[in-house]
């Protein structure tokens, strides 16, 4: 389980986003698979733009339970999940844009 950062002040990104997005069916299936927990998880992108093209970079998650919300960052997402698990969601999230 990732450790609980709770009591941390909330991070930048996760109040300055373009986009949240509820990615709680991909935190459940990376960090939960038996939905012990009934976590709600929300993604927070931004627009990443270069030239004449802009894509959604995922900032970080905020992960919501009973006892409040704990936030992880792109570089502890890029550990956690893999960096093509990161990259499927930005893209992802670029189609439905």
């Amino acid at each position: 389980m990732p450790y609980d950062n709770r009591n941390a002040e909330t991070p930048k990104w996760a109040n300055s986003y373009e986009r949240d997005v509820d990615l709680s069916d991909v935190w459940m299936e990376e960090m939960d698979p038996s939905n012990e927990f009934g976590e709600i998880c929300t993604g927070y992108f931004s627009q990443d733009r270069h030239d004449r093209t802009c894509a959604l970079r995922l900032e970080g998650i905020g992960v919501e339970d009973l006892d409040g919300t704990r936030f992880y960052d792109r570089n502890w997402l890029l550990r956690a999940f893999g960096e093509s698990r990161v990259w499927h969601l930005e893209q992802l999230e670029m189609e439905t844009a």
